[in-house]
């Protein structure tokens, strides 16, 4: 699933964006789907036993008979919302929920007071049922989980949508050798156009104690770690990395050991290259 109540922020992602077109924010145009979509199969399974009982109670019917048909009614309305959710969502506004629950409940009440020796208690949920409900949850939690860190993470969804994303980098400070100069905090992500088969990347750690207390620093290209680099200096570290031609952009993150302050851990510089310059150092060159 996409998460609770996140179908309408990410189903714009999932229109091809060759096509000039996007979708508004919207619901899945059926309540079942709907439920699906953002909670994923087990994390709607609760959703999915709660409709056939309804549906079970709707057919059978119960012992209840007065001359008002108040049973008849309120069947025919919770039917009714039940054919509206094939083709949309109308429980998903506050006071439609509500008065549908209200009315369930009526229904249901009525039902069993007419059914059974008076007196006779229910028993309450056994332990298997209990167990079995956090167990459910446990797993569609551990899914959504997942899901978020892989392909419902932000940056990923930029780049299947081919948009641009970018936090903790800050602007164009200015250019320099090795391209637009720009500071990173200790966690940086931007997803990049792809213009040339390398990227020329250098990373400065302009801390005061930096060779007492070297900078830990990585980068990675498409979730991949590709940098793995220990400054101990206030010169420039310069790597050349090699991306995949046949994707139109990249995610590209830096992070840091320690920083200067939230948003300032360490200085970078990054350009496109057709090639790696002559004479570069092999271990500066990694190869996709």
């Amino acid at each position: 699933g996409v998460g609770i109540g996140a179908f309408h922020v990410v189903v714009g992602d999932y229109v091809p964006p060759f096509r000039g077109e996007s979708l508004r924010p919207d619901n899945a145009q059926n309540w079942w789907r709907h439920q699906v979509a953002e909670l994923g199969l087990i994390g709607a399974l609760p959703s999915l036993w709660l409709s056939a009982l309804i549906l079970a109670l709707l057919w059978k019917g119960g012992a209840y008979v007065e001359p008002f048909g108040a049973t008849t009614i309120l069947r025919m309305v919770l039917v009714g919302v039940g054919l509206a959710s094939m083709v949309g969502v109308p429980t998903q506004h506050p006071a439609s929920w509500i008065s549908f629950v209200t009315l369930l409940f009526w229904l249901a009440a009525l039902y069993q007071t007419a059914g059974g020796p008076q007196g006779q208690s229910q028993r309450p949920p056994s332990r298997v049922w209990w167990t079995s409900a956090f167990v459910i949850a446990g797993i569609a939690a551990a899914g959504q989980a997942v899901a978020a860190r892989a392909d419902l993470r932000v940056p990923v969804r930029a780049v299947r949508s081919g948009v641009h994303f970018k936090y903790g980098f800050t602007p164009s400070e200015g250019p320099s050798q090795f391209g637009d100069l720009r500071w990173a905090a200790a966690r940086a992500v931007e997803t990049l156009p792809v213009e040339q088969p390398w990227l020329e990347i250098a990373l400065w750690a302009p801390e005061p104690d930096v060779q007492s207390n070297p900078v830990e620093a990585r980068v990675s290209v498409n979730r991949r770690r590709r940098i793995a680099q220990t400054i101990s200096s206030n010169e420039p570290v310069v790597y050349y990395l090699q991306v995949p031609t046949d994707q139109q952009q990249v995610i590209l993150e830096v992070s840091a050991s320690r920083a200067l302050d939230s948003d300032h851990a360490l200085r970078v510089a990054y350009q496109w290259m057709r090639e790696v310059p002559r004479a570069t150092p092999p271990e500066r060159v990694i190869p996709y």
